[in-house]
């Protein structure tokens, strides 16, 4: 960033936080409303031009150079993606890195420099009840390519609570920002400006993919860990302590209790031993063992973390490096539980890639449309199927009663249908904020 630009950033931080001081400061509650309004214009206006609408969803530059961030379950679908900025230039972009567990890709805009760009912030520092403002394509309303700056929606609300644990998300920040489908991947900024962290889930009623008041945002810190991997185009897998078991209780008070350690595994050369209660893990408080889990998942694999332990009533420190998350089957089981829509099939990972439909049920929908056992689904609306954790994800994301094409491969005949998924039963809880439209 040059001189000039780095100190109107500096001078426009301050004047954000000068916003906020006033706003606690006298001159009642009609000069206080004012003041907020303002604040949230200025993040708006400073931040709008580092939009990015990527298919039918969102994302943010992070760098002057075009790396951005979205989510990856908007981005999954293709590699290179033509994509628009927020003050109406049409650039194309590569995928850098993805973190498939934790739902961010970073990617680069090609031939990019001097772009704006919005800075990482320190979500650790966020509390309950903070203002903040999400920029996003709900619905697609912005359009994807060809429509006017000024079409990227803005929302507020506020900080409505820290490390919630919602699927893959295991250390989310919750808001009541409006975030809608189409706000995926887009930014959740503070009033200084700075990324607090990428929406990315909703939480709805009945399957009814619709703001609640509920949404969820992975927090800057943990997208900030894994930046390195990210940049250097590769794959980022987050981190577990290997070998060590904990006991799964709502009512156990104060710490992570745990219960079980494989002799020889990376758990039991840092020193865990049965009985010890977990009470932090670097400098983040672990009062339950969720909580405990949430933090461990939000490091990449290979990070070493200082871990206190209760002991005989005296604690003790133990350092541990953290293995390689084993998630894959876990996810699967979720998924598989909170899509809201259904096409009646029993599916399992093709060797070849995309999914075998081992069995399709008579009268549903795959059925009616005209799907056969031992087909693979490879492609479903405009997403490709590599196996069923993606078959799960692009289920998340499709409205029963929405006719959609899908792609199978039947012996050595592609055959293309259309498809229009059911209600299933016991609808979705928490789903993906992802983009309506999926265009690229």
């Amino acid at each position: 960033m040059s001189e000039p630009k780095r100190r109107a950033w500096s001078a426009y931080r301050a004047g954000g936080l000068a916003v906020c001081l006033f706003i606690g400061s006298a001159g009642g509650p009609a000069f206080a409303e004012d003041a907020l309004q303002e604040a949230i214009r200025s993040v708006a206006d400073r931040a709008m031009p580092a939009f990015v609408f990527i298919g039918g969803g969102s994302g943010v530059i992070i760098s002057p150079d075009g790396e951005f961030l979205t989510n990856q379950h908007v981005a999954l679908s293709s590699e290179r993606w033509e994509v628009r900025l927020g003050d109406g230039r049409v650039m194309t972009a590569r995928r850098l890195g993805a973190d498939p567990y934790g739902d961010v890709a970073l990617l680069k805009l090609e031939g990019a420099e001097g772009l704006p760009w919005v800075p990482l912030g320190d979500s650790d520092a966020l509390k309950p009840g903070q203002p903040v403002v999400a920029i996003g394509n709900p619905f697609a309303l912005g359009g994807v390519l060809g429509a006017q700056r000024g079409d990227a929606a803005v929302s507020a609300g506020v900080i409505s609570a820290v490390h919630r644990r919602q699927g893959a998300y295991m250390d989310a920040i919750q808001t009541d920002a409006a975030i809608n489908p189409g706000n995926s991947g887009g930014p959740l900024l503070t009033l200084r400006g700075e990324l607090a962290g990428i929406n990315g889930r909703i939480a709805t009623r009945f399957g009814n993919r619709v703001n609640s008041g509920v949404g969820f945002a992975i927090p800057a810190n943990q997208i900030r860990r894994f930046l390195p991997v990210l940049r250097r185009g590769g794959t980022a897998y987050h981190g577990m302590i290997d070998g060590l078991q904990v006991a799964r209780q709502r009512n156990a008070a104060d710490g992570a209790l745990v219960t079980g350690v494989r002799p020889g595994s990376p758990a039991g050369r840092a020193g865990f031993r049965v009985g010890d209660l977990i009470v932090r893990v670097d400098r983040y408080p672990t009062p339950t063992w969720s909580r405990f889990e949430g933090v461990v998942s939000s490091f990449p694999e290979g990070a070493d973390l200082d871990v206190v332990v209760v002991r005989e009533k005296a604690e003790a420190r133990l350092d541990v490096r953290l293995s390689r998350l084993r998630n894959r089957e876990s996810e699967i089981r979720f998924l598989a539980r909170t899509i809201p829509a259904e096409l009646g099939v029993r599916v399992d990972d093709a060797p070849t890639g995309g999914v075998v439909l081992v069995e399709v049920s008579e009268g549903s929908p795959a059925a009616a449309a005209g799907l056969r056992a031992d087909d693979i689904l490879v492609r479903l609306g405009d997403r490709r199927v590599a196996g069923r954790l993606e078959y799960f994800l692009v289920l998340r994301w499709m409205r029963p009663g929405e006719a959609v094409p899908a792609e199978v491969q039947r012996g050595a005949e592609t055959v293309r249908v259309l498809v229009t998924p059911r209600p299933r039963e016991e609808a979705a809880e928490e789903v993906e904020a992802g983009g309506e439209t999926g265009e690229e």
